[in-house]
């Protein structure tokens, strides 16, 4: 997980998380955070367009 943060609002928690493609980001919401006996709803956002990014290239 690159980010997660306690929220108000609609949410509870914001997390963001880099995966490789689109079945890893499946395989991540399915295997493991779908696996969280207490989660109710999942939404994702992915993004549009990548204007700036730090960290190490994958």
């Amino acid at each position: 997980m690159a980010f997660c943060a306690a929220t108000t609002g609609t949410t509870d928690i914001l997390a963001a998380v880099v995966c490789r493609d689109g079945p890893d980001l499946h395989r991540h919401l399915t295997e493991r955070i779908g696996a969280l006996p207490l989660l109710r709803e999942v939404e994702t956002a992915p993004p549009i367009r990548t204007v700036e990014r730090a960290g190490a290239l994958l």
